[in-house]
C-alpha cells in the first residue's frame, strides 16, 4: 500500500495529457505528448537518488538506483483538466532490467489526485525483469484511497482528477532500468487471456490458525505432479464439536475483478463427516466468502474451478455492504471445517496451484 506523501517521492517526470482520441469504438488519452504518450518527458531527480535519463526514437530510458528498504514511488507526473470518459485500462509498452533487486519489489502504481484534496491509488503486480519490451494492460477500477488523502466525497471522480502519476513503486534496495515506449489510458477493459498463478509453496509463506483442539502441521514438499513444489496440510479432528484448521496465504493485489474465479489445484483426504475443502476469501476489513459447493476430497491430483459467482458470504464475519469486492481480497485460505464423525479423524490437503482463471 503506498503510504508515503507525495514529496517523498523518488523521482519525478512532468508531463501534460493530451487530447482524446477514439479508435473504432475505444476512446485514448495518450498520458504525455505524442500519439505515444512519452514525447517531451523530462526527469527531475530528488534528493537521495541517482539516476540518469536519455531518449532516442521512440523510447524513453531511465537508469535509477534505490538505496534502504523503505517504499518509493518512481512517478510520472501529468496535469489533467478532468478525464471525459471512464477509462478501464492503463496500456504501457515498456521493459524493466534489474542489476540488483528483486523483479518482486517494482510493481507498476498509478496514483490520482483530485481537485478537493482526494488521492486515489492502484498497484499493479510486478513487472517481468526481462529487458525485452512487453505490451501490458493494467486494470484502473478500484482505487484505494491513499493515507495522505483529503477527498470530501470519499470517492474517485475522474472529471475532477487534476493531476496523476504512473511509474514504479519500488521496495528494498534496487538498481535498475526502465525503458518506456507508449503510455495510454483506454476504454476498453482490461481482458486477461491466461491464468494467474497467485500459489507461494514455501509453507514460511502461510499464517496458520486452529482450534486448540486440532493437532496439525503444514509443510513444503516436492510431491506434486512431476515432483513440482506444493504445500501439505496434515491434521487430526477430535469428534463431537465443530473444529476448523484455517492456513492461510497472501493475495498479491492484482486486477481480481478482469478474471472469472478461482482455480485450485490439489489432493486431499478428509475426516468421515467433513464435507469439503474450506475455500475462503478474505477482505481487506475483514469480510469473509465461501463456495456455496465446497471442493470435495479425491485421493488424486484434480483441479477445481469456482466462479466467484459461487461465493458467498460466511455469517461469522462482518461486511458492510455484504458483496464479494474482488479488488479488496487479501487472504486466501484452504483447510477444512466442521464436525468430524465419531472420535474424529485424520486429514491431509496437498495444494499444488492457486490460479485466477479468465472469462471465456
Amino acid at each position: 500500500m503506498m503510504t508515503t506523501a507525495p514529496r517523498k517521492a523518488l523521482l519525478l517526470f512532468a508531463l501534460v495529457m493530451t487530447s482524446v482520441t477514439t479508435h473504432a469504438g475505444e476512446d485514448i488519452l495518450p498520458l504525455g505528448g505524442g500519439p505515444a504518450g512519452i514525447r517531451g518527458l523530462t526527469l527531475v531527480p530528488l534528493p537521495g537518488a541517482k539516476a540518469q535519463l536519455a531518449t532516442s526514437a521512440g523510447t524513453l530510458k531511465v537508469t535509477f538506483a534505490k538505496e534502504g528498504t523503505e517504499r518509493r514511488f518512481i512517478a510520472l507526473a501529468a496535469e489533467v483538466k478532468g478525464v471525459s470518459f471512464i477509462p478501464q485500462a492503463l496500456e504501457a509498452s515498456c521493459a524493466l532490467t534489474l542489476s540488483e533487486g528483486k523483479a518482486s519489489d517494482v510493481r507498476p502504481g498509478l496514483l490520482l489526485y483530485e481537485k478537493d484534496g482526494g488521492a486515489w491509488f492502484k498497484l499493479g503486480r510486478p513487472l517481468a525483469a526481462s529487458g525485452t519490451a512487453t505490451d501490458a494492460r493494467f486494470s484502473v477500477q478500484s482505487f484505494r484511497e491513499a493515507a495522505f488523502s483529503e477527498d470530501t466525497n470519499t470517492q474517485l471522480d475522474w472529471k475532477d482528477v487534476e493531476r496523476a502519476w504512473f511509474g514504479l513503486v519500488v521496495d528494498g534496495k534496487v538498481n535498475a532500468e526502465f525503458e518506456l515506449r507508449r503510455l495510454v489510458l483506454t476504454s476498453a477493459p482490461f481482458r486477461p487471456t491466461k491464468p494467474l498463478s497467485v500459489f507461494q509453496p514455501d509453507a514460511k509463506a502461510w499464517s496458520m490458525a486452529a482450534d486448540s483442539a486440532v493437532t496439525h502441521k503444514l509443510v513444503s514438499a516436492q510431491n506434486g505432479p512431476g515432483n513440482i513444489p506444493c504445500t501439505r496440510l496434515t491434521f487430526t479432528f477430535p469428534g463431537g464439536r465443530h473444529m476448523y484448521v484455517t492456513p492461510s496465504q497472501a493475495f498479491p493485489e492484482n486486477e481480481v475483478s478482469a478474471y472469472a474465479g478461482l482455480r485450485l489445484t490439489y489432493k486431499a483426504s478428509l475426516p468421515e463427516g467433513i464435507d469439503g475443502l474450506l475455500v475462503l476469501l478474505s477482505e481487506q476489513g475483514g469480510g469473509q466468502y465461501y463456495p456455496a459447493r465446497l471442493p470435495a476430497a479425491s485421493e488424486t491430483w484434480t483441479t477445481a474451478d469456482i466462479p466467484f459467482s459461487a461465493f458467498k458470504h460466511a455469517s461469522w464475519t462482518k461486511d458492510a455492504n455484504g458483496r464479494l469486492d474482488l479488488d479488496l481480497i487479501n487472504r486466501i485460505v484452504v483447510g477444512a471445517h466442521g464436525q468430524a464423525k465419531g472420535k474424529g479423524g485424520d486429514g491431509t490437503v496437498s495444494i499444488v496451484d492457486i490460479q485466477l482463471y479468465p472469462h471465456k
